[in-house]
């Protein structure tokens, strides 16, 4: 952990880069880095992050950090597993029994058969682009460090929605303009392979050639929800089904990429590097910044916008043609993400305020407002109250704005370290 340092550039750069699990250690190892794909092994596990209030988690007991063994004498391995043995006892009489480790012991309880209703460790990493960056830096032997990257590519700070979309609630948004400061700071390289408006048709050859070539393969695009656009990692193609698959966030298990792909990077690491902490905090805040009031030409809005569209969707009734139950679903999908992204923000911080002791104010600061904005968030999915009336989403739609206010707080926060910078 970084100790209080007043003096100069370089004790701080020292103590920063030790945070960052020793970033200066280089690319080029001896020992080969781990399999792409095994930094998502941690998403996999049936491990218990929140637990819903009136949750069926809730009334059995289940607590953080509790990981199912047997869900009604199936073994569990992964939270894909819990799903589909769920699934299976739908409509069964009686109870089920549910086998849990915590605290060193395995416990018996017994629930309904119906889904448990908590938020698995999985949804705790917000960031596909931070967490595919973390394991490809874990394959190149360099270990990296998810909250570090989860600042650096702004996905810590931001609330993204395309407008006129409800069904964007809670998905990363297109952004992919901020490799140059990334690949500086980092160490990696991004060669841009192929876009969606390339006047290549098909992306499916270049990652065939590139995987007989050993490359490897940042992509965003549509996963085992086609809709819903994530970054992830490429590690195989299938001739016999002609799908491409890999990994991204949501389950830590490999996923077919079935739906559009809207870029592809190779990505490389080079040789050694040595970020300056100085550089690296203004060139996070920048992006803090910038993303607090962002648009793009394909209708995505982030930070203040965003939460302009939210309200503006919230005050109609119905929200979507499709029904309240599917837009309440999507909307605290939207929830769960926020709060992810604020306890990745508020770790960030932290260490911030240990690297750079003489401005610990202002970063304390800054934590407590992120604190605000997480409680009110966490409020928020504590109720979770259906989009069904105009009476909740009233109440909805004031809490949004009090996060607005404290978001718009922020950036004047975040500018007043820069000057000071």
């Amino acid at each position: 952990m970084l100790q209080p340092s007043t003096d100069s550039r370089q004790p701080i750069a020292v103590l920063f880069l030790s945070l960052c699990l020793i970033l200066l250690a280089g690319c080029h190892k001896e020992k080969p880095g781990a399999p792409l794909g095994s930094i998502f092994a941690q998403l996999k596990k049936p491990e218990v992050w929140k637990v819903p209030n009136m949750s069926q988690a809730q009334l059995i007991g289940l607590k953080p950090g509790d990981v199912i063994l047997t869900y009604d004498e199936e073994v569990i391995t992964t939270i894909a597993d819990l799903y589909r043995a769920e699934s299976l006892v739908k409509g069964k009489t009686g109870n089920v029994q549910i086998t849990i480790f915590r605290n060193g012991k395995e416990l018996t309880v017994e629930a309904k058969p119906e889904f448990l209703g908590f938020a698995p460790i999985a949804w705790a990493y917000s960031g596909s682009l931070a967490k595919a960056l973390e394991d490809i830096m874990n394959h190149f032997a360099q270990p990296g460090y998810y909250d570090w990257l989860n600042a650096l590519t702004g996905e810590a700070f931001s609330c993204a929605i395309r407008e006129g979309d409800w069904s964007s609630w809670g998905v990363d948004s297109r952004r992919d303009d901020n490799f140059e400061e990334i690949a500086r700071l980092t160490g990696l390289s991004f060669t841009l392979f192929w876009r969606a408006d390339s006047s290549t048709p098909s992306p499916i050859p270049l990652i065939i050639e590139a995987l007989n070539n050993k490359r490897v393969l940042l992509v965003r695009g549509g996963w085992s929800y086609p809709n819903q656009h994530h970054w992830g990692i490429i590690t195989r193609y299938e001739p016999a089904d002609s799908t491409v698959y890999g990994y991204t966030i949501e389950n830590g298990e490999e996923q077919p990429l079935s739906g559009q792909v809207l870029s592809l990077y190779e990505v490389k690491c080079q040789k050694k590097f040595s970020p300056d902490p100085t550089d690296f905090l203004i060139t996070v805040l920048d992006q803090a910044l910038e993303l607090g009031l962002a648009s793009s030409d394909t209708g995505w809005h982030s930070g203040l916008e965003a939460y302009d569209i939210l309200v503006k969707d919230l005050s109609r009734l119905p929200i979507t043609s499709e029904g309240t139950e599917l837009a309440t679903q999507f909307f605290y999908r939207l929830i769960w993400r926020l709060i992810a992204q604020k306890e990745s923000a508020i770790r960030f911080f932290e260490d911030m305020k240990n690297a750079f002791p003489e401005k610990a104010a202002l970063f304390d600061e800054v934590v407590g407002r992120q604190r605000a904005i997480l409680g009110r968030l966490e409020g928020c999915a504590a109720t979770h109250l259906p989009l069904n009336s105009k009476e909740n989403q009233e109440k909805l739609t004031r809490v949004l704005i009090e996060i607005q206010e404290l978001e718009n707080d922020l950036l004047g926060i975040y500018e007043e370290i820069i000057g000071e910078m």
